[in-house]
């Protein structure tokens, strides 16, 4: 099942079989937001590839055992990620 990996989700809704994760912008590397660090590029562009892997990891292991899997944003507005939750949970 997820042998290996570890998961974390933010919120999970285990009867549903859903896991909701809230993504950083700088931590997940947001498309719109997500920036290159311009100090210590040596530590932080590894350890950015690193999360972004490890989110597909995650994704796909939680996909594989039957989850739905759910990722928002940070900067989602609160109104939106609620709609998103709910129609995830129905």
């Amino acid at each position: 099942m997820l042998e290996g990996v570890r998961v974390r989700p933010d919120i999970v809704f285990t009867k549903r079989k859903v896991a909701i994760f809230v993504d950083g912008c700088f931590w997940h590397v947001c498309p719109h937001h997500g920036r290159q660090p311009t100090s210590n590029e040596w530590y932080w562009a590894p350890k950015l590839r690193r999360n972004m892997s490890r989110d597909q990891l995650v994704t796909e292991a939680l996909e594989d055992a039957g989850w739905r899997v759910v990722r928002i944003w940070e900067h989602v507005p609160l109104r939106d990620a609620v709609s998103v939750v709910e129609a995830a949970i129905s």
